[in-house]
């Protein structure tokens, strides 16, 4: 095996406001755009051209391919190598043909499926040993070699591991935050009114009156077991009238080809109905709605009970007051909100507080939230929220 020594760069030029400019103009004129870069986008070129670690966070779909092609268009550049790492194999061919079809640079992806360098189940336990062991690869790059993290979803305790991950020198990184809230997408929490595996709470997706496949809204259905995708495109198709011609739900997960996803969402696109907001809604256990978030208040002290039995009744009334209790707080907190028993009442219980900390990252939180969820998730992910929400999320129901 030929061994490699690393080797220090040199040094990387200052950046003028003059050539800031000069690069923005240059990838708007290479790449053909209407308009110049975004903010995130050139501080992401800049960062790497300047040889500093950088974390962006910018919503799906904002652009964040063009931070790794923008430093190919800097003179003295053109014939660097760039490494993208992606959890994903369907993502890197969806990669390869970005870089070709819309920056005209030559890409390859790197993987395999016979155990050479395998895939692995993304949310399991070994999934995140691997990729979090990622900054080991810092001992075979040149000193100075600037790394850029990019994502879509950034809680603090995020940014603060991979800071940690990635090896990023203390004080000398960039984090540059676009946001990612979209505030044509009311977000809705709704609470299982039957069991998970019946499918039957995704009734709503076909409506009973619907005739036509035009009369079916776009929607997305997201879920973690790509088998369990399979099962509810056939209970759904089974929902479907004979009128309605079949090929209406598809299935779009990453063991299909690049191809098959360029196809079906150009297939999702065409159609003359033309959705402008958009409807996320989450279907949780009902029991997430009785898990009380709210610090106890202080119990007030007792005297002592004379018999045994006088301590069973107490016992039994302090147990069925925390049922009701337990009741009475899933309520104030929307576990009815939305049901089909039209008890659409308002949550008026008590806002839970967010915890950074919290085991379930602060999911609790969004369930039980009685305020606006677009501002809770701004409180999240350290959004700006510029424009106005039409309607606020937690007055939509289905």
């Amino acid at each position: 095996m030929q061994n490699y020594q690393a080797t220090t760069p040199p040094k990387q030029p200052l950046l003028s406001e003059d050539d800031l400019k000069s690069l923005s103009e240059l990838m708007r004129s290479t790449y053909k755009r209407d308009s110049d870069p975004l903010p995130f986008q050139l501080a992401g070129v800049r960062c790497q051209l300047k040889g500093k670690d950088a974390i962006i966070q910018a919503l799906m779909g904002a652009g964040k391919t063009a931070i790794a092609a923008g430093p190919h268009l800097w003179p003295g550049n053109e014939n660097k190598v760039m490494v993208m790492v992606s959890p994903l194999m369907a993502l890197e061919d969806e990669m390869v043909e970005t870089f070709k079809n819309n920056f005209g640079l030559n890409a390859i992806a790197i993987y395999s499926k016979n155990g050479l360098c395998s895939p692995v189940v993304v949310k399991g336990a070994d999934f995140h040993k691997k990729y979090s062991s990622l900054g080991i690869v810092r001992a075979f790059l040149c000193q100075g070699m600037p790394v850029i993290a990019v994502t879509a979803t950034l809680m603090p305790w995020v940014r603060r591991d991979i800071h940690h991950k990635l090896q990023f020198a203390r004080g000398e990184s960039v984090f540059q935050n676009a946001g990612n809230d979209r505030p044509n997408v009311s977000i809705v929490v709704h609470a299982a009114e039957h069991a998970i595996n019946s499918f039957t709470n995704l009734n709503f997706v076909i409506p009973a009156t619907v005739q036509f496949a035009l009369d079916i809204p776009k929607t997305y259905i997201y879920v973690d077991n790509i088998t369990i995708g399979t099962d509810i495109v056939d209970y759904l198709n089974a929902r479907i009238k004979l009128s309605i011609p079949a090929g209406v739900i598809h299935l779009f997960n990453a063991t299909l080809s690049h191809e098959y996803w360029h196809e079906a969402i150009e297939k999702f696109r065409i159609g003359e109905i033309c959705i402008m907001t958009g409807l996320a809604i989450l279907i949780v256990e009902r029991s997430a709605y009785s898990l009380v978030l709210l610090k106890p208040t202080q119990p007030q002290a007792s005297a002592l009970s004379k018999s045994t039995k006088q301590k069973q009744d107490k016992k039994t009334k302090k147990t069925l007051e925390e049922g009701k209790a337990s009741k009475e707080y899933a309520q104030a907190h929307g576990l009815e909100y939305g049901a089909s028993s039209y008890k659409d009442n308002v949550p008026n219980g008590e806002q839970p507080t967010l915890d950074p900390e919290a085991v379930d990252k602060e999911l609790l939180t969004f369930v039980q939230s009685t305020t606006c969820r677009h501002h809770l998730w701004a409180d999240i992910y350290d959004n700006n929220i510029k424009c106005i929400i039409t309607y606020c999320t937690m007055l939509r129901h289905l």
